[in-house]
């Protein structure tokens, strides 16, 4: 039996690429784009070349330094950035290994008595601080030998990660006046100076990494109007900071930031 004709013509598709198909393409693009990015990146051998890559790829997404971007099949939506978050990728990672790390070694130099080593974590930097009492005699700035094992400890410590020192004096506000340290400021300049020699002489540490600083009673960490206060001012701050060469550090591996923008300090 043959077709019946009813008079109608079969619907046509609709003209044109489907709606979804702009989509679709513009997300495999960017997928490849990403996978090139990938397989070539070990190829640079510079850091401001992989960083230039880096930004190309970014602004590619629609991520701008200032912001984070959303991107949405109608509209790209710039969200500010979240101040205060920890960038487990990056510098805020790195200092925290360091100070967990360098807790450790305190704990082992803990045997002169409870209290006279603290580590603490401040900004981009981590802080060693020593008690006066248990590296100088008092008006002295030579190094006490019962505590050079642990200055060791903090030297080795130093070289194994790349570590940048500034070495603080503090006092206490009581005056001092002897020939050699007519006032505090020389006494706190001396006695910097006195650990940073002998990281040099005694471990060969960079110089160039180091720095001496004497701030006499200008900088105190506690109240003064107490015999207690003023002996926890009376102290050295060995402030180590990363550079480059840090194990961690910024230039040994690519970061989630450098990728997807954020400011996460």
């Amino acid at each position: 039996m043959g077709k019946v004709r009813t008079g109608k013509k079969p619907e046509e598709p609709p003209r044109g690429t489907p709606a979804y198909m702009l989509t679709y393409g513009d997300m495999t693009t960017l997928m490849m784009c990403f996978f090139i990015f990938l397989f070539n990146a070990g190829k640079y051998d510079t850091e401001a070349r992989i960083r230039n890559a880096i930004s190309s790829f970014r602004q590619s997404l629609g991520v701008f330094p200032s912001s984070i971007s959303v991107l949405r099949p109608d509209e790209v939506l710039l969200v500010p950035k979240e101040r205060g978050t920890k960038d487990f990728f990056g510098p805020e990672k790195q200092l925290e290994d360091l100070e967990k790390r360098l807790r450790k070694e305190v704990e082992k130099m803990q045997d002169m008595g409870k209290g006279y080593l603290d580590v603490l974590k401040q900004g981009k930097e981590v802080r060693v601080t020593v008690g006066s009492q248990a590296l100088f005699d008092s008006g002295s700035a030579s190094v006490k030998e019962q505590f050079k094992p642990s200055l060791d400890r903090i030297a080795q410590f130093i070289k194994d990660n790349h570590l940048a020192v500034v070495v603080e004096g503090h006092t206490d506000p009581m005056p001092i006046s002897t020939a050699v340290y007519p006032s505090n400021w020389e006494l706190s300049s001396g006695r910097a100076s006195s650990v940073v020699r002998y990281l040099i002489e005694k471990h060969g540490i960079d110089p160039a990494l180091l720095q001496a600083a004497g701030y006499a009673d200008k900088r105190p960490a506690f109240s003064n109007e107490t015999q207690q206060g003023r002996e926890k001012n009376r102290r050295i701050e060995i402030v180590l900071k990363p550079t480059d060469k840090t194990p961690g550090g910024e230039s040994t591996a690519l970061k989630a930031r450098d990728i997807f923008g954020g400011d996460f300090e």
